[in-house]
């Protein structure tokens, strides 16, 4: 659970999040990062800083291959009423390729820093002919990744 301005949103590692009323617990909106700026995952742990903008990390898979994206979702601004979403506004930061053409990490969280967002590509992967085999088969997600116990950790800034 993740404020983003004055609403609350339940993230999980997807490419969508649901806003939440926070008096019934109901879900209010279904947002999909999918349809909207191309991202298939990101992180359950986002960023919100001093002034409310939101940063994420994100996968998308372009015709290179797979990218992670620190994605800004800037602050609503409260008096302008034209201003309707900080998910209308927002928009892919930086982008870094993944190391290996088939195997993005898993990634979980991110760190932020005042100058930096770090990114630490670990040894754990989604391995993407997996993920469409567990799509086509309906196995369970754990059978998406994989554990390459001779790799190492790479750290991105």
């Amino acid at each position: 659970m993740y404020p983003f301005g004055d609403e609350v949103y339940a993230f999980a590692e997807t490419g969508i999040i649901y806003k939440v009323n926070l008096e019934t617990l109901e879900t209010e909106r279904k947002i999909n990062f999918v349809n909207t700026i191309g991202i298939v995952t990101h992180t359950s742990h986002p960023h919100v800083i001093n002034n409310g903008t939101v940063f994420n990390l994100a996968l998308s898979f372009s015709k290179k291959g797979p990218v992670y994206h620190i994605v800004c979702f800037p602050n609503k601004a409260r008096k302008d009423i034209t201003d309707y979403s900080m998910f209308d506004k927002a928009f892919v930061l930086a982008s870094v390729p993944v190391r290996k053409m088939f195997c993005p990490s898993y990634m979980h969280s991110f760190g932020i820093t005042e100058n930096y967002f770090v990114i630490i590509e670990q040894p754990l992967s989604i391995t993407v002919p997996r993920m469409i085999s567990t799509k086509l088969l309906k196995k369970p997600a754990h059978h998406l990744v994989q554990w390459h116990k001779n790799e190492t950790v790479k750290q991105c800034y």
